[in-house]
């Protein structure tokens, strides 16, 4: 039998192995701390481990002379001895990581390699730092155990040692130990570590990274003395070097592929990078799939580490895999003037010829034969993976792209007046026209999409203009007057946009200046609406109805007023606006200005003898329609003309209470100092306070209280003041009101009383509020009878078990459902 000095050496043994990976590991991820901020944790974490296996280590010691701890030792020894084979493991692979056991020049190459990428990996680290917090939490436990139990209880604890130990054994530990320690694989998902790598690295590792990655693709021992004896001084060398060596073969390869991925307007897939480097823009110009090609592989190795792959999930909620710069310290290298000093410079880039790039390809993709001539369907798109940014963002490059671009112009006039079907696919992948819809409209008939004029007006594309309009679409001839689109026609699309040639032209081909349809209803009301001084002149100077009535804004007067275009308030004017003229969601011109606070042009309207207390529109007058947006200096401008402060009228009932439901407290001031009534009803609200209390704002609550402002008022949507706060579960308000004495208990409006509305909405911190100050839990009232059967039938367990903490009658009858175990079974709240 094995004696307790021998067993206890054998422990002894390996925790002093434990020690020493302990130790190497946190000697190792201390050299390299900076480069995570997780790091620093890790290393402490270790640190940690390294202590306590030293504790062990002098316990054990402690125990080699003691006799009766002879079977103590021998079953921790034999529990511990299942794992040595494990920690040997994890010593070798430490050696591994820090030393060069391998021979030759290959060997240094693959543990750089190792050093640089694997003990970093966020799977890695995060095991470890899982592993490590498994270990720590046993063998602290077993220290107390060795240390601190008396010497009559050591059978016990060491039987606790002994179930400790045993729970890593061989094979857990081997699946777990094993996992981290083995080598990367190719498959693993390491783009969140990317990502992250994005947010927090400094340019210092990009540096390391970078003279790591040159070290890989040394071929023999000269090459890497060489690489290490002319490290570069900072990153714009790195990079200088990195694309000086690059082969001259792939220049312009790699030049495409960076020029697209630093200017495209959204990330793209890899699939998508892959097909804009096959389209070959020499002429002819054309989707060259089997002479530009590259795999994904072949991508990240002719770029030499500048860009990288990332897995991301797109709009649809599926997993796609993007291409990107590597870091963004390597696209402002690209377009710096910096790059233009050094032997890098062909790589340099600038915006206007890059986009001008990406539109060339956009469009060469979207006029592909293959692509455009047949029926669009997903299957179509799957083959063609980069058409839909085509569709969607080829107008984005051009708008930016290079001044005189006659190659790329005779493409999108190709696009416009060729045939047919290019032009429909575009629209059924993209209709600028429908915003909304971010959806492919693979049935949309040609009937329903509006004719290439207007949507080359919409574009302000001069030249497709003029060419349709001479030559028309398809052979056939184009009318100026065309309806269709949700602008109607392309006089109506030109103007919304101020595309000034545009109109112009339309003009002098004839378009008719006064055709009432479309979302504006007149070109001119369009124009007006986005403050386009000139082509409103040029509108009114063809004889354009200043006053016609229809579109959105019911007319131009109104349309500019509403977005403050001061000029073109003043201009209409001049030409006889009607300054009073009634109609559109704002009722008059002033009330729209009013609304959005723009005081220039109120000032304006005033002086041209806009009526101040005229009524109409959403919000009854300007003075409410100015208070409901808080614009303090508007409601001035117009109490010193001479607005009616008590008018009832408009969706708030009068300017107080439109103030008060936005908390606007200066301007709840002004208008109560100027004799409005804090108490007069009307409105949806019936009450200012009311109004306030359902908005939640407190100060104004105060405000109005403090300037006599009726607490328990009856009246509006929710009969009273507190009622309104707790419907919308503002705490602070309704203390407020119970504090200044409102009667929680009393009875009225949509939910009869303030528990009900608490308890239907399940604000549970209102519901205790109101029952710690004497509610009726059992109060009769409102649609489901009391305020149990309304917080049973939504399912709010906390207010339902509230109520019955405070002794409500579970088995009332009343209400809709009659009592609430009906109530909550119809809605399906059976628990």
């Amino acid at each position: 039998m094995a004696d307790p000095l021998s067993i206890a050496s054998g422990i002894a043994g390996l925790l002093s192995l434990g020690i020493q990976v302990t130790q190497s590991l946190a000697n190792f991820y201390i050299a390299y701390k900076d480069q995570d901020n997780n790091l620093a944790k890790i290393t402490q974490n270790l640190k940690n481990i390294q202590g306590i296996f030293r504790c062990l280590h002098v316990a054990v010691q402690d125990h080699r002379s003691k006799a009766d701890a002879q079977e103590i030792l021998k079953e921790a020894g034999q529990a511990t001895h299942k794992c040595e084979e494990i920690i040997k493991e994890l010593d070798m692979e430490c050696r591994k990581i820090q030393k060069d056991l391998a021979p030759g020049f290959k060997g240094r190459i693959q543990v750089a390699g190792r050093r640089a990428a694997y003990p970093f990996r966020k799977s890695t680290l995060q095991k470890l730092e899982e592993d490590i917090g498994e270990i720590r939490a046993n063998l602290s436990f077993a220290l107390d155990v060795l240390q601190l139990k008396c010497h009559d209880q050591i059978q016990d604890d060491i039987l606790e040692l002994k179930t400790l130990l045993e729970r890593t054994n061989a094979s857990q530990v081997s699946s777990t130990i094993r996992a981290w320690l083995m080598a990367p694989d190719a498959s693993l998902n390491h783009n969140a570590a990317c990502a992250k790598r994005h947010q927090d690295t400094g340019l210092c590792f990009r540096y390391v990274e970078c003279q790591f990655n040159a070290i890989r693709r040394a071929r023999n021992r000269n090459q890497l003395d060489e690489c290490l004896r002319a490290l570069p001084r900072d990153l714009d060398e790195t990079y200088e070097r990195v694309l000086c060596s690059i082969d001259k073969e792939y220049i312009d390869d790699v030049r495409r592929v960076l020029t697209v991925l630093c200017f495209s307007a959204r990330p793209l897939t890899v699939n998508e990078l892959i097909e804009a480097h096959a389209v070959d823009l020499n002429e002819p110009p054309h989707l060259d799939r089997d002479g530009r090609s590259y795999g994904q592989d072949d991508l990240a190795d002719i770029c030499l580490g500048l860009i990288e792959f990332a897995a991301t999930e797109d709009d649809n909620g599926q997993n796609s895999l993007i291409a990107r710069i590597a870091h963004f310290s390597v696209q402002e290298y690209l377009q710096s003037d910096r790059i233009l000093q050094q032997n890098s410079r062909r790589f340099a880039m600038r915006s206007a010829p890059a986009n001008t790039e990406l539109a060339h390809i956009c469009l060469v993709y979207l006029l592909e034969p293959g692509f455009s001539v047949e029926v669009l369907s997903k299957r179509k798109l799957k083959e063609y993976p980069l058409a839909q940014y085509a569709a969607g963002h080829w107008f984005h490059h051009y708008a930016i792209s290079e001044e005189g671009k006659p190659r790329i112009e005779k493409l999108v006039v190709r696009l416009f007046t060729g045939k047919i079907k290019p032009f429909a696919t575009w629209i059924r992948l993209h209709d600028m026209d429908r915003p909304w819809n971010k959806k492919v409209d693979y049935d949309r008939p040609a009937t329903d999409i509006a004719s290439p004029l207007y949507y080359a007006a919409r574009l302000g594309l001069e030249s497709v203009l003029k060419s349709i309009l001479a030559t028309g679409t398809e052979g056939l001839s184009v009318s100026v007057n065309a309806q269709g689109g949700r602008l109607s026609n392309a006089l109506q699309a030109a103007s919304i946009n101020g595309h000034e040639k545009v109109v112009q032209i339309l003009l002098d081909q004839g378009a008719d200046v006064n055709v009432q349809a479309g979302d504006y209803g007149s070109a001119l009301q369009a124009a007006s609406s986005g403050g386009h001084e000139k082509v409103v002149q040029m509108l009114l100077d063809r004889g354009a109805d200043i006053n016609a009535q229809g579109g959105h804004f019911d007319n131009a007067l109104q349309a500019a007023s509403t977005n403050g275009h001061g000029k073109v308030v003043q201009m209409l004017l001049d030409r006889g606006a009607d300054v009073n003229a009634e109609g559109g969601d704002y009722g008059y011109a002033l009330q729209a200005a009013s609304s959005g606070g723009h005081e220039s042009v109120v000032q304006i309207l005033l002086d041209r003898g806009a009526d101040v207390n005229a009524s109409g529109g959403h919000f009854g007058d300007a003075l409410q329609a100015a208070s409901s947006g808080g614009h303090e200096r508007v409601v001035q401008m117009l109490l010193d003309r001479g607005a009616d402060v008590g008018v009832q009228r408009g969706q708030y009932g009068n300017a107080v209470q439109a103030a008060s439901f936005g908390g606007h407290e200066q301007v709840v001031q002004m208008l109560l100092d100027r004799g409005a009534d804090v108490n007069a009803h009307s409105g949806v609200f019936g009450y200012a306070l009311q109004s306030a209390s359902s908005g939640g704002h407190g100060k104004t609550v105060e405000i109005l209280l403090d300037r006599g402002a009726d607490i328990d008022a009856q009246g509006g949507q929710y009969g009273n003041a507190l009622q309104a706060a707790s419907c919308s579960g503002h705490e602070k308000v309704v203390q407020v009101l119970l504090e200044r004495g409102a009667d929680m208990n009393v009875q009225g409006g949509h939910f009869d009383n303030a528990l009900y509305a608490a308890s239907i909405n399940g604000h549970d911190k209102v519901v205790q509020i109101l029952l710690n100050q004497g509610a009726d839990a059992n109060a009769q009232g409102g649609f489901f009878g009391n305020a149990f059967q309304a917080a049973s039938f939504n399912g709010h367990d906390k207010v339902v078990q509230m109520l019955l903490e405070r002794g409500v009658d579970a088995n009332a009858q009343g209400g809709y459902f009659e009592d609430a175990f009906h109530a909550a079974s119809f809605n399906g709240h059976s628990g």
